[in-house]
Formats: C-alpha cells, structure tokens, sequence
C-alpha cells in the first residue's frame, strides 16, 4: 500500500477512538459539532502557523476556485454529514453507527455511475449487495442494541437514516475535497475545511440563539475531558490523514479504508465497555466491509 492508503487506514482507526469518546458527551449532536469543529479549527490553524514559522516554504493554500470546492465540502462532509453521524451515534452506539458509516464507498460508486457515467460491473453490484445484506444483519440483531450509550435516545430506524445520510454526505464530501485536492496541500486543506465548517455551525447556533448555552455547555469540565482529545484525534489527525488519502489514493479505495472502522470498534467496545458482541453483529460487519470491498474494486 501507498502513503493515500496507509492514511486511509490509519483514520479509520483514529475515527473509531474518537468516535468511542464522542458517545460519552452529554451535548445535542448540532452542538457537539459545533464545539469541534471549533476546537478543531483551532488545533489545525495553529500546526500550519507552526509549520510557517520553522519552514522556508510557504503554506500551499490553493486558488480560489480550490478554496470555493473545500468549502463546499466542509459544508456537506463535515458540517452536515458529522452531525448526522454524531446523531447515529447517540442513538445506536459506536459501533452500530460505524458500520452505517461504510455504506460511504457505496455511495462513492453510485455518484460516480449516475454523474460521471462509471457503470459497475457484476462484482460491483455484489459488492453492493453484500453491503447492504452484512448492515442489515448488523441492525437487526437485538443484542447489539444493548451498545447505545442511552444518551438522546430515538429508534433504531432514525439511528439508521441518520447514520445512512451521514455516509452518504462523506461520500459527497470526499469527492468534493479531492476535486480541490490538485492545488492544495493536505494540512492546508483540512484546516480549510474544518474553518469552513466551524463557521457553517457558529451561524447555525448563533440563528437558534444558543450560542451562549452552547459554549457553557461544551466548556463544562465532565464534556471538556472527552471533547478535547476526541477532537484532537477524529478532527485535527482525522481529517489531516483523510485529506492525506484523498490526494494519494483512489476516492473509491480511501473511502474503502476508511470504512473498516467496525473492525477496529469490535475489540475496543468489548474492552472498555464490556459489551458483549453476539456473532451475528461479526459477521455482519465482516460482511459489510467484504461488500464495500468489491464495490469499490469496480469503481478503481
């Protein structure tokens, strides 16, 4: 594997940690994603300043019309699509919501057959089979139900929707960073993004007039002590690896990488949660990734 997709892998990874600790804030999913993107922002902004400072090359921000595609993508991928997830995630926990999350590929591969004309072939259409049939098994199974932090609670086919438009908004996203992706570097890309979006959701609160509640919210010690370092992981190292992937690698194979996080989340939420992962929910996940596999096989 090249550097794109070492990358791929490595946020996968990063996102499932991070997404452990998102799950135990007590913050609507709209002002979980506020505080982030803000903090993230932040982080982000201060590495590339850093890196001004002890290089002799200048950043790599891009032209203007990068700038423009960068910002649409924070607007879809990150604005809107994290807070879908972090909603699929109150409700159905992190492992179920990871797995809603690698259906991404499958919407890569669908945009890419209805706007660019890329028809898949037969082990294309398995693949997206195999996807569909390993989530449905995942969902269906009641015992994994028991994962749910309990948090904002709502029904499994909320936590579904939300968790499916939230890949569906990654997929978007990603094609839409790698458009910009010709004539800006990776870090400068994701602190394009991550800006872009913290201004999208400060607008956002500041119209429904919570911006105050918000930040006394998010400041409060018990959320603090797992914003920050989920931040710090799935924001500022997150969205720098996927930035890293989506100039690197084929679209279709780092969202594929990226997907894998259900693998990492098994292992992990049995340990740190004690939760016991029936078989079915294995297998289903194993399905899943095997079906994202093929699909984006068809699309490369």
């Amino acid at each position: 594997m090249g550097v794109g997709e070492w990358a791929a892998l490595s946020a996968a990874m990063i996102w499932t940690v991070s997404s452990l600790l998102w799950g135990q804030i007590r913050l609507s999913a709209a002002i979980l994603n506020f505080a982030k993107n803000g903090i993230g922002c932040g982080m982000l902004l201060l590495h590339v300043g850093l890196l001004a400072v002890v290089q002799t090359d200048a950043a790599n921000w891009g032209n203007l019309a990068s700038t423009a595609w960068l910002t649409l993508s924070a607007l879809v991928g990150i604005a809107i699509g994290d807070t879908l997830f972090f909603r699929s995630l109150q409700i159905l926990g992190p492992r179920l919501a990871l797995v809603m999350a690698t259906t991404a590929p499958l919407f890569g591969s669908a945009i890419g057959w209805l706007v660019f004309g890329e028809w898949l072939p037969w082990f294309g259409w398995l693949g997206v089979s195999l996807t569909l049939a390993g989530v449905l098994l995942v969902v269906t199974d009641r015992r994994s139900r028991a994962e749910a932090p309990g948090l904002f609670q709502g029904s499994v086919r909320a936590g579904v929707l939300f968790g499916l438009g939230g890949a569906l908004c990654q997929a978007l996203g990603g094609g839409l960073s790698k458009q910009a992706m010709q004539d800006c570097g990776e870090l400068e890309a994701a602190a394009i993004r991550t800006t872009a979006a913290f201004l999208a959701t400060l607008f956002y609160v500041l119209l429904r007039r919570e911006f105050i509640s918000a930040v006394r919210d998010a400041w409060r010690s018990e959320n603090l002590k797992y914003i920050v370092p989920a931040t710090a992981l799935g924001t500022w190292l997150g969205i720098w690896l996927s930035q890293i992937a989506f100039k690197q690698a084929p679209l279709a194979i780092a969202l594929t990488l990226m997907a894998t996080s259900p693998l990492f989340a098994i292992p992990l939420v049995r340990y740190y949660f004690g939760h016991r992962i029936s078989p079915i929910a294995i297998v289903g996940s194993l399905i899943a990734i095997v079906g994202v596999y093929l699909a984006s096989q068809a699309t490369v």
